[in-house]
């Protein structure tokens, strides 16, 4: 049976350090949440490299920094959240090994570059959001994320077209914002057959 670590953000409201990487050892850890808590430092990046993990919420500690470690093969991680912290850096090729993730929320972030090709393995995605942050190049296919409610991406540096193919297999998607990119082309008519 796994094991949750959470902490209140009605416990701490004084700025606080995480523990340094060397105190933190949680072998058998599935839930990991430390929501507005206020804390600053550096996160240890071995955390994220748990297997046993499943979901992830460090959202609002703005002084946190940190960035990601080369994701373990055949993760089991299924929601990653750290909206409104100051994690930095690109978004490594692993992320593709996180194929059950049904939850990304990158947002309000210092994120840069392109996104790696293997993006395009995270097709169990639900719920996307990476706005606000610098990420660069063109927006990946997303015709096999079958099961998207949310596209959340505007206030980034996206460039060229907006892909035009399978928007009408989005049976699910409630929300697209797109906005503040530097996108270019046709808008398909497909989207707006999304019901």
């Amino acid at each position: 049976m796994g094991y949750c670590f959470s902490f209140e953000d009605e416990i701490s409201h004084k700025s606080s350090p995480f523990p340094t990487s060397s105190s933190v050892k949680f072998s058998n850890l599935a839930s990991f949440s430390i929501v507005d808590c206020n804390l600053n430092g550096t996160f240890p990046k071995q955390i994220f490299q748990v297997p046993t993990l499943k979901t992830f919420d460090i959202s609002y500690n703005e002084l946190l920094d940190g960035s990601f470690p080369e994701f373990p093969p055949d993760s089991d991680l299924q929601s990653l959240v750290l909206y409104s912290t100051n994690f930095r850096g690109s978004l490594p090729a692993s992320i593709g090994n996180l194929g059950q993730l049904s939850r990304l929320d990158l947002g309000n972030f210092h994120f840069s570059g392109p996104l790696p090709k293997s993006f395009s393995k995270l097709t169990q995605l639900v719920y996307l959001d990476l706005s606000s942050n610098s990420f660069t190049g063109p927006l990946p296919s997303f015709h096999l994320f079958k099961n998207l409610t949310d596209l959340r991406l505007s206030h980034n540096g996206f460039t060229g077209p907006i892909p035009l193919a399978h928007w009408e297999s989005f049976l699910n998607l409630v929300n697209v914002d797109l906005k503040n990119n530097s996108l270019n082309g046709n808008i398909s008519s497909s989207m707006f057959a999304i019901t």
